[in-house]
This record gives structure tokens, sequence and C-alpha cells, in this order.
């Protein structure tokens, strides 16, 4: 990172891609692909976008927008967990770095697996439902996993709290004094 142009495009080039892309296809993809929108007011949540209909456009959305960050966030976290445990070894790592970096790792862990765990059945289904089986668990994904995802902020406090445990008890002894 010593040179301003590797800096730019490895640190500044993927954050500007990251704000600009998703307004620009989600643009596109309601706006330019004209449709006509059916809606069922008895149920709990629409079943997909009416972009959805068109295979084109769905397997862009499902595979650069849903998949890409299902597959990369495993694979970016091993690479992560290889390179602590490589610095661990060959800079022979104080014990309390390496406690630290263990904390850093496990709460990593956490965070990457609930939102996996979450996204995971969405992502799976419509798989299946766009590919294969039209129907495949439709009222259950309309019940009960699309609401997966929101589980994802709901739960997040919990996992963060669960990563500072030793601090939560610390503060727990000085409130009961």
């Amino acid at each position: 990172m010593n040179n301003k142009t590797t800096r730019f495009f490895l640190h500044y080039c993927p954050l500007i891609f990251c704000v600009i892309y998703p307004p620009l296809f989600y643009a596109a993809a309601i706006f330019i692909h004209k449709c006509v929108s059916y809606y069922d007011y008895t149920q709990l949540l629409c079943k997909w976008p009416c972009y959805f209909y068109n295979t084109n456009w769905s397997s862009i959305d499902l595979f650069l927008n849903n998949y890409t960050p299902l597959l990369s966030i495993p694979v970016f976290c091993i690479l992560l967990y290889g390179r602590v445990l490589i610095q661990k070894h060959t800079l022979k790592q104080q014990r309390f770095k390496w406690r630290r970096d263990k904390k850093l790792i496990l709460q990593l862990w956490a965070i990457s697996s609930l939102y996996l765990l979450m996204w995971m059945p969405v992502q799976l289904a419509g798989l299946i439902n766009i590919y294969w089986l039209p129907t495949f668990l439709l009222q259950a994904q309309i019940d009960y996993m699309y609401l997966f995802p929101y589980l994802i902020h709901i739960l997040y406090p919990f996992i963060v709290l669960l990563s500072f445990h030793n601090e939560m008890l610390k503060f727990k002894r000085i409130a009961i004094r």
C-alpha cells in the first residue's frame, strides 16, 4: 500500500463500487424492466420483485448481489484466520496480543455465522425456485424464510454482548456494589 495508485485501486475503488453499484442495478432492474405487478393482499409479504420473472435479471441479481457475498464471506474469513495464525507463528506474538486476536477471530466467526445462517436458507430456496421447482417451499418462504434476514439485526446486539463477557462481569460487579 505504499503506492497511491495501488492504495486507490485496492482501498477506494471497492468502496466506491459498493456505494454506486446497488442503486444503479436496482434502478435499472425496477425502472428499465417493465412488468405488471400482481398483489395478493392476503399474504404477509410479496413473493418477489417483478423483475424476478425475467430469468436474466433474476440470475444477475441472485449471483452478483446475493451469492457472491455468501460465498466470499467464508473465503475471506478463512484467509484472515490463516493470516492471523501465520503471523502468530512467524512473529512469536506476545500472549496479550494473541488473546486479543483470538477474541477478534471469535467475534468475526460469530457475526459471519449469524449472517450466513440467516441468509443461506432464503438464497438456496430462491435458487431452487428459479431453476428447478417454482413452488419449492414457497409458502414457507413467504411465511418464515423472508423474515430470517431481519433477525440478523435483532440478534446482532446479543452476539456483540456475548463477545464482551468479561467486561459484562466487571460491570455487573461494579453495579452491584
